[in-house]
Order: structure tokens, then C-alpha cells, then sequence
């Protein structure tokens, strides 16, 4: 990462690019299922890397990489509001192989779901636009005419709740099984 970041080496940006490339691009073929989009993405990330080398602090530059994937992917399901093959395969990640895990998921979603709808209402509206609209926080602001700040202290506020209830039944499930 040296020469990258002294002089943007073209050399060590090749060496990177030629060692980096078909992981990268079969970990976000892998989510986004369309070779057009990964491609795109991945030329994205190692373009952003190039343009940006000189002011490149990048320690590692695997992890660096992956990460830099994980947001442009972000980004294109934000953008894109996922297609049917994307849905499908989020869908599969999440299937679960026998009746008892099935219900057991079910029931977890339903209470998820359950202290969902206790949260105060402008509070549970934000979340709900985050996280099942998939909208940004700039964009909540926008439709309901409140800064970002308000918005990300809704969506820290609803997490906090989320997360003291689920630790609740984490504690209840162990204790009475």
C-alpha cells in the first residue's frame, strides 16, 4: 500500500487490482445477482481507491476493500429499492430448514414486530421509514420536515428500546427453558 499512497503508483495499483479483483467481485456478485451492477461496483471501488490514493490512509487494504463494497452496495440497494432477484436471495439467506426453527423465527418476528409498535409514534414512524422504507436519514428528514439530527436520534432511540427488549427475552428464554 506504500507505493499507492506515495507517488499512486500504477504498478501497485495493478498489483492490488489483479490480486483483489475476482474476490471482491464474487462476494458482491454473490448479494447483488447481476454481473452488470457488480462489475459497476467493484470498477467503482478500485476507481475511488485510484482517485483517491494519494490521501490514502488504509492500513490493510483486504478489509478496506470488502468494506468499501459493503457501502457502494448499500448504496445501489438505496438507489434501486432491490429487484426481484435481490429480494429472493435476501429471502434465502433467512429460510430456515425445519417446522420448529420456522415458528420459533415467527414467534421472534411477531415480537420484534410487538415492540415495534410500542415505541412513541414519531419515533416508530421514523424507524419504520429506515428500516422497511429503506429510506436514507437525509431523506426521512426531507418527507417529515425535521433535521437529519432528530431523525438519527428517533432511529438511536428506537434501537436502544429494540435492543433492551430483545436482551429482556433473551433473559426470559434462557431462564424458563
Amino acid at each position: 500500500m506504500a507505493l499507492l499512497t506515495d507517488k499512486a503508483d500504477p504498478k501497485a495499483f495493478e498489483a492490488i487490482y489483479q490480486r483483489h479483483f475476482d474476490a471482491l467481485f464474487a462476494f458482491v456478485y454473490k448479494v447483488m445477482q447481476d454481473k452488470a451492477t457488480a462489475e459497476d461496483l467493484v470498477q467503482n471501488i478500485f476507481f475511488s481507491l485510484w482517485k483517491n490514493a494519494r490521501n490514502c490512509k488504509v492500513k490493510e487494504i483486504k478489509p478496506y476493500l470488502f468494506g468499501a463494497a459493503r457501502k457502494q452496495m448499500a448504496k445501489e440497494f438505496r438507489r434501486s429499492k432491490f429487484n426481484a432477484d435481490q429480494h429472493a436471495y435476501l429471502r434465502q439467506l433467512y429460510v430456515t430448514h425445519n417446522t420448529e426453527e420456522y415458528l420459533e423465527a415467527e414467534e421472534t418476528r411477531k415480537r420484534i414486530l410487538t415492540i415495534i409498535q410500542g415505541l412513541p409514534r414519531k419515533c416508530r414512524h421514523v424507524f419504520e421509514m429506515s428500516r422497511f422504507g429503506a429510506l436514507t436519514n437525509r431523506e426521512i428528514a426531507g418527507k417529515l420536515g425535521i433535521s437529519v439530527f432528530t431523525v438519527e436520534n428517533h432511529i438511536k432511540k428506537a434501537l436502544s428500546h429494540l435492543r433492551q427488549a430483545i436482551e429482556l427475552l433473551i433473559f426470559f428464554a434462557f431462564w424458563f427453558k
